[in-house]
């Protein structure tokens, strides 16, 4: 380990630390289905269906004989036991008049959340069946360019509710820059001039991510899809056996994302450590409710 602790070593110091440059934290839940209360305490899968084959329409009064139904089962697997440890000696705190560790709280946790962000996405592959794509530049993503992923969804059968965007920053300020958008008298607020924030076109919630974004087969740009496209599941760690640990351990929700970590601090005989630590699994769901935007 050696830390490159800049600007914290000297007489003193002010509390006052600039914001460290983060990737935004995605609110998972509005692009995926959380499976995370059903393995909350223990179990090393879930596995959720969907019907997906069923009889068609017959004429009751010739024959009543009963069609076959298929179920498709997706199975989510918490085999990714990831996180991130950070820790100091006695010497970096002793010459610090600050508490370090506050300084790597929210960067700790944004780093652990894209990862987790990042594993989700990585699943959408014609592999898995996300065969539809929208080939569009950053400029083109506009309300008709929307629209007409709306009218995509909806020719697929997709729920009208739970509908999002994941969108990388240029396509999202695409968005934020037609006039349509902008202008207060077209749906009555001015958050997108003002805040830079779009929260619904046609019937669409955008969301902008600077994370990264796995190309996969169709240098994707974003994402648009219903909340049964993905799946995820998550917990965090279990706690040492009462009066085998001698440190500190909380146990967190992350207020954006909705995924939840343990926090461990303890102390080595020479260092402070800290961990965040989660147990996750992602999966595919219903590939067909979603369209990958890609570049080309």
């Amino acid at each position: 380990m050696a830390n490159t602790l800049n600007g914290v070593n000297l007489a003193r110091l002010s509390q006052l630390s600039l914001d460290a440059l983060l990737t935004e934290t995605l609110p998972l839940r509005q692009f995926v289905t959380d499976f995370s209360p059903e393995v909350r305490a223990s179990g090393e899968t879930v596995t959720t269906r969907f019907a997906s084959n069923w009889p068609s329409v017959q004429d009751m009064s010739a024959s009543k004989a009963p069609g076959d139904v298929t179920t498709t089962a997706r199975t989510i697997t918490l085999d990714n036991f990831d996180g991130v440890v950070i820790a100091f000696d006695d010497l970096e705190r002793t010459y610090s008049d600050i508490e370090l560790i506050d300084l790597f709280v929210q960067p700790a946790m944004s780093t652990l959340i894209e990862h987790v962000t990042s594993a989700a996405l990585g699943v959408i592959t014609a592999a898995n069946g996300f065969n539809s794509t929208a080939a569009l530049a950053a400029n083109d993503m506009n309300a008709d360019a929307m629209a007409d992923l709306a009218e995509a969804l909806t020719t697929a059968k997709v729920p009208r509710t739970g509908r999002a965007a994941i969108l990388k920053p240029s396509y999202y300020a695409g968005l934020v820059k037609d006039n349509v958008i902008q202008a207060v008298d077209s749906s009555g607020s001015s958050e997108a001039l003002r805040d830079h924030r779009v929260s619904r076109v046609h019937g669409i919630a955008p969301v902008e991510y600077n994370g990264a974004v796995p190309a996969g087969d169709a240098t994707m740009e974003g994402f648009v899809g219903h909340r049964n496209s993905l799946c995820v599941a998550a917990r965090g760690v279990n706690k040492p056996v009462a009066g085998t640990w001698y440190g500190n351990i909380q146990d967190v929700v992350d207020p954006v994302s909705g995924l939840p970590m343990q926090i461990r601090e303890y102390y080595n005989g020479s260092q402070m450590v800290y961990e965040w630590a989660l147990n996750f699994g992602v999966s595919h769901g219903v590939a067909e409710s979603g369209i990958i935007i890609s570049s080309s």
